[in-house]
């Protein structure tokens, strides 16, 4: 379990390849280490993006999965990024500063 603060999340987007589309977003999370990267698709996009809003601080629990950072598609400084999983818990810490 991690806690961290988001202090970026983007819109809805939509993405396809060769084998397959759908729709992703993405947020930056922030702790005392620094920043990171997640992204959550397709379902994980309709089940998590309203949880997230800018400025509040969230626990996440695993499974996320951990991933070296594609860098052409982020501007986070961090060599890893996080993927919300089918099963990943997102909390609010409540009042949180």
């Amino acid at each position: 379990t991690i806690k961290a603060r988001c202090i970026n999340k983007s819109n809805i987007r939509k993405w396809h390849n060769n084998n397959s589309e759908g729709r992703l977003f993405n947020v930056t999370l922030m702790d005392d280490s620094g920043e990171i990267r997640a992204t959550g698709f397709n379902e994980q996009c309709d089940a998590l993006y309203d949880v997230f809003q800018e400025g509040s601080v969230y626990y996440i629990s695993s499974p996320c999965r951990v991933s070296i950072a594609k860098k052409q598609y982020s501007t986070v400084n961090n060599d890893y990024e996080l993927t919300f999983e089918r099963d990943t818990v997102v909390e609010r810490v409540p009042s949180a500063t």
